[in-house]
């Protein structure tokens, strides 16, 4: 396999130079593992003229590819703003840009290993329940296993016992994959929100022993926030097209940031969701949404946004999520949405991510070059959801509900008290941002069990 460096636009480009595509599985080869190495610089992977918009002759993949049977890329490095001869402080940061990139193309040379998908029998693993985990292990190196291919587990923490330590394939051809199962056991002690997992390490008689981290929480989050758009959206601010669209994925509608046709080209458009969540009080807290979009790859860019006080707007990653290439609509390194997904997917956000700062809004901003349009971006079922660090009307916070929260709400209702933000957020059980006699007929309903 090689690669041959050029300048610039931030892709990546494979065979062949006159717009036709090889032969599978080399396609898929191409596309996979280009698209592993563009992981964290965000270029797009594809042909010249996918990517660039014209065709060219004598192209070097296409020698090495055509002629001696190479696996062969040209990465175009730098932005278009950067050109061929970048600023010269701008050179070791797109150098980095290439390390990554580099290390996966070595590695895919022999057999290598990764964990791809990753599921669990059920959707919430409770205290003293057993988990089985279906976990994908893939060869995306470019020849086949040397020997057996030994899976090792260990647990992530006291948290779960593991039935098997290690698992033993006999073979994985190139670019093949097999399932193994993993049974283990949570502790009947394990408090519901604690983070557990296993960690994992793959590898035969020659590859690079690969390591990686399968995390989970047990227990059932509750539903902080739900917005399906099926009222309306007076839960956010329109700045633009941003509108409702009949074309949902649940119910009779959904967000849109082109409700009457393809997105407008040279815009910014922004649709946001203020909070007020004590996200003091939450541990490991998600976002959960259905989505579904059509934007100009590796030019237009859709991107969810958090609002930080003292820090400003920070973009989150999220399981479909890419690293922005750089150009003009898509700030370079920033995780966000563009290509094609044309089936409704259900994304995840994790909000650890920031790192224990509390957001108080949320934004969806879409920006667009002046060139290509697509029909756009869609939400569905915005969900906001986390675990609770006590019990809703727990207002004596001693971990149980009873008359002596009753009391003590009262007395505060009575003498016309402040609440504590902890007492606000657990106690407000109708969600008007404050306490009052309404709360204090669901926390006794709560006691009752009506």
């Amino acid at each position: 396999n090689v690669l041959h460096y050029h300048a610039y636009s931030n892709v990546l480009i494979h065979p062949y130079g006159n717009a036709s595509l090889p032969e599978e599985p080399d396609l898929t080869t191409y596309r996979e593992v280009g698209e592993e190495m563009t992981r964290y610089n965000g270029y797009a992977v594809g042909t010249g003229y996918e990517l660039i918009g014209y065709t060219v002759n004598g192209d070097a993949v296409d020698w090495s590819y055509g002629d001696q049977g190479l696996i062969a890329y040209v990465p175009e490095v730098g932005s278009s703003s950067q050109g061929f001869w970048p600023p010269e402080d701008h050179v070791e940061v797109l150098c980095q840009d290439q390390v990554y990139p580099n290390k996966i193309f070595a590695f895919v040379s022999g057999s290598d290993y990764m964990v791809g998908d990753v599921n669990i029998a059920d959707d919430v693993i409770e205290p003293g329940g057993v988990a089985i985990l279906e976990i994908e292990i893939q060869n995306r190196g470019l020849t086949d296993s040397d020997g057996p291919v030994e899976v090792l587990f260990q647990a992530l923490n006291s948290h779960i016992s593991l039935v098997d330590s290690i698992v033993v394939i006999d073979e994985i051809p190139t670019r093949e994959s097999e399932i193994i199962l993993i049974e283990l056991s949570i502790s009947s002690e394990t408090v519901v929100g604690t983070e557990t997992g296993l960690i994992l390490s793959v590898h035969d008689n020659i590859s690079f022993q690969r390591s990686d981290t399968i995390r989970f929480v047990v227990g059932q989050p509750s539903i902080l926030f739900l917005d399906g758009f099926e009222t309306g959206l007076d839960n956010w601010s329109i700045d633009g097209d941003w509108g409702l669209t009949t074309a949902s994925a649940t119910g009779d509608h959904a967000l849109t940031d082109s409700p009457n046709g393809d997105y407008g080209s040279g815009q910014t458009t922004v649709a946001e969701l203020s909070v007020n969540i004590g996200f003091e009080f939450i541990v490991h807290p998600i976002i959960r949404f259905k989505a579904q979009w059509d934007i100009e790859e590796n030019w237009d860019f859709v991107r969810l946004q958090a609002f930080i006080p003292e820090e400003g707007w920070v973009s989150l990653a999220g399981d479909f999520t890419e690293m922005g290439s750089g150009q003009p609509a898509q700030p370079d390194g920033e995780p966000g949405y563009d290509g094609v997904q044309i089936d409704w997917i259900e994304e995840t956000i994790q909000l650890d991510q920031l790192n224990g700062n509390n957001p108080t809004a949320f934004r969806f901003i879409q920006t667009s070059d002046n060139y290509q349009e697509g029909d756009g971006f869609s939400i569905d079922d915005f969900t906001i959801l986390g675990y609770t660090q006590s019990l809703q009307g727990d207002f004596i916070p001693d971990g149980t509900v009873d008359i002596i929260d009753v009391l003590a709400l009262a007395d505060l209702i009575l003498l016309d008290q402040e609440p504590s933000a902890y007492q606000l957020f657990f106690s407000d059980l109708d969600n008007n941002n404050v306490l009052n006699v309404m709360d204090l007929v669901l926390l006794v309903n709560i006691i009752m069990g009506i």
